[in-house]
């Protein structure tokens, strides 16, 4: 006897922290956005700007499995809109801090967003 078996896998995501900035006259946008999230599978940033132009995040992620806790950092420069997803530093975490800067290399807008996905 034949069948199919299907598997159905929902995940959640969540924002964490939304953070825009315009750059006025000399000075260049600089945008900062935290968030904490508990049991994330995974994390995204998420950059946009207006014009679409180059733009740097650095990013610093905390999480902690109950019994240890771990760092990491990490950073990009590209053309935005772009999402880069953040492995937290630690397997099957309980929560989860994440803090990113996002600059503009001209002059425009820059939105850095936070989310979380969840099992």
């Amino acid at each position: 006897m034949g069948g199919v078996v299907v598997v159905l896998v929902v995940m959640l995501a969540v924002v964490l922290a939304v953070a825009v900035d315009r750059a006025l006259g000399a000075a260049p946008a600089r945008v900062a956005a935290s968030g904490r999230v508990a049991d994330p599978v995974q994390l995204l940033v998420s950059v946009t700007a207006h014009p679409e132009q180059r733009v740097e995040v650095r990013w610093t992620v905390t999480c902690s499995d109950g019994h240890r806790r771990e760092s990491s950092r990490g950073r990009s420069a590209r053309t935005a809109p772009f999402t880069r997803a953040v492995v937290p530093p630690v397997e099957h975490p309980a929560w989860c801090r994440i803090h990113a800067e996002a600059s503009l290399a001209g002059t425009g807008t820059v939105t850095v967003s936070l989310a979380a996905i969840l099992a």
